[in-house]
């Protein structure tokens, strides 16, 4: 569904709110859950039928859940009910947890600390359950996605996820009556203030208030976990219209550090084919990919049916019934290849999510190497501009692509941080992290010279080589992706466990988009949002 809004297509300069609304638990159908005080108090207030406040104090426990048409927060024989209820700290310090009692998916955490306000009512949409909208700080909120979505311990990349996550944040902000976000991979992921470590703070506090700007409106600040080295066109994953700054282009940092610059993944062919044939078939007895996009990337697959007859369907279509029968990791991205192996269905390929804007491998590498956060959103976003505090815009520093090119030649620059030295990418690591006595060579894909179009696209990888067998499997923290509905894929599941080095966070998302940007900053383009489902 499209919803046409203008909110923040321009960002005047001081203008930033100082907090957000985030819909907490949004994967869930809470009907209970446990809210326990742990420093400070909430005064509970309501205003229906009769104003009543309800003071909670350190230390105590009470539950939320639902009563008929109206939210309840209970304990023992106090207790206090109303369609909406809200939760208010006494002083702002306050942090309190929640815990999910049911409703909650088995893949996601249930229990989680917040600071700030809470409100509590039941969720229309889904009769039954709780709905919570928790108010949170600005710069806290992006600490908190930060640490969830990038996880890694270097500050640069950090940084650059920092302004990637305000900006996003911003501008989704305000299309939805009572809340601004939702905490999963539908936006971004946001699990509270626990469990963020030292580096995603300093990113934070050393990037506040800083945006990734375009023509003075809010950037599409998109991001995935690796580009498989070759970033993607968003016209070409999204049937969107070109942005200038989302361009496909060689990626060879990604490839120096990511656990997938290659793998391979099989499934029972009889199964498979038993599968495509229930959705796209009758009687399907092969396929291959028969169209690619220009950075590579599978676009279409045609079927074989049996009699000799075929039919193509997208690789979307293609890779949900692969990840619906063997999971997300099965096919990771849309860079890939697929064939019939006696009685195995063999998937080659590299990167994971849809490759447009930042990848984090490719973001982690290049911090590695001594490039700063502006040079690392330069890469990704080159046009771009960064608005300042106080009303400034920097440009963001564009690498030439001749320096691109040469990084894949030369050794790696010292090691600057001893936790994740970079491997050779002929060599993949067995754990995701790399050999310490190895070091980098990489080969980008050889372009093929395209057809001659008024958009002069970018050229064509050559097809790649089958990657090793035993290629990192690694699952993925919450990853990010956005398709259009003719796209469809099913959601893998975040993982419930703190971050580590492997994990990646960023292979899905959902992406606002917004008219093709005016040369007038003054003239507010219409945006239009979509909840976009896949990768």
């Amino acid at each position: 569904m499209l919803i046409p809004s203008v909110r923040l297509a321009v960002v005047p300069p001081g203008t930033l709110p100082s907090h957000l609304r985030v819909k907490i638990f949004h994967d869930a159908r809470l009907t209970q859950a446990s809210l326990r005080v742990e420093t400070g108090s909430l005064v509970i207030r309501t205003t229906e039928p009769s104003p009543r406040t309800l003071r909670l104090g350190p230390g105590t426990t009470y539950r939320i859940l639902v009563n008929s048409r109206q939210a309840c927060v209970v304990n023992g024989s106090t207790r206090l009910c109303a369609s909406h209820l809200q939760a208010v700290p006494t002083p702002d310090a306050t942090e309190y947890t929640i815990v999910a009692e049911r409703g909650l998916p088995s893949d996601s955490p249930a229990q989680r600390r917040y600071r700030g306000a809470l409100a509590a009512s039941v969720d229309a949409s889904r009769p039954g359950t709780l709905r919570l909208i928790h108010t949170v700080e600005l710069e806290r909120y992006v600490a908190g996605v930060v640490q969830r979505e990038y996880g890694k311990t270097d500050l640069e990349g950090s940084k650059a996820m920092a302004v990637l996550a305000r900006t996003y944040a911003l501008r989704q902000r305000g299309r939805v009556a009572d809340y601004d976000l939702v905490d999963t991979i539908e936006h971004q992921v946001y699990w509270g203030i626990e469990g963020i470590r030292s580096y995603a703070l300093q990113a934070t506090e050393q990037t506040r208030g800083e945006l990734l700007m375009y023509q003075g409106r809010l950037a599409d600040a998109v991001y995935s976990a690796s580009s498989g080295g070759y970033t993607a066109a968003n016209h070409d994953v999204w049937n969107s219209t070109p942005v200038t700054y989302l361009r496909a282009q060689p990626d060879p940092y990604d490839a120096r550090l990511s656990p997938h610059r290659s793998w391979t993944s099989r499934l029972d062919a009889a199964p498979f084919l038993a599968a495509l044939s229930q959705s796209y078939g009758p009687n399907v007895t092969g396929f291959r990919v028969s169209a690619r996009t220009d950075d590579g990337r599978a676009q279409q697959v045609r079927l074989t049916l049996r009699g000799g007859e075929s039919r193509t369907i997208t690789a979307t279509q293609f890779r949900r019934v692969a990840n619906r029968l063997g999971g997300s990791m099965t096919l990771r991205s849309f860079m890939f290849d697929a064939t019939l192996d006696g009685n195995k269905a063999v998937f080659t390929g590299s990167g994971f999510g849809h490759g447009v804007g930042l990848s984090q491998w490719g973001a982690r590498a290049q911090a590695l190497d001594g490039r700063s956060y502006r040079q690392i959103l330069g890469y990704y976003f080159p046009g771009t501009t960064l608005l300042m505090p106080d009303g400034t815009a920097v440009p963001v520093p564009t690498a030439p692509m001749l320096e691109a090119l040469l990084a894949t030649s030369q050794p790696p620059a010292p090691q600057a941080d001893s936790e994740t030295p970079r491997p050779s990418a002929s060599v993949p690591a067995p754990t995701g992290q790399p050999n310490r006595n190895t070091t980098s060579s990489i080969a980008l894909p050889r372009p093929i010279s395209p057809e001659p179009t008024t958009m002069a696209p970018p050229q064509r990888p050559a097809p790649r080589s089958a990657p090793p067998s035993n290629a990192p499997q690694q699952e993925p923290h919450s990853v990010r992706s956005t398709s259009p509905a003719t796209r469809e894929a099913p959601a893998p599941a975040p993982k419930a466990d703190l971050p580590t080095e492997g994990d990646d966070r960023a292979a899905r998302t959902v992406i606002t988009w917004g008219s093709p940007v005016a040369s007038d900053s003054s003239r507010a383009q219409p945006v239009t949002t979509a909840r976009r489902v896949g990768w």
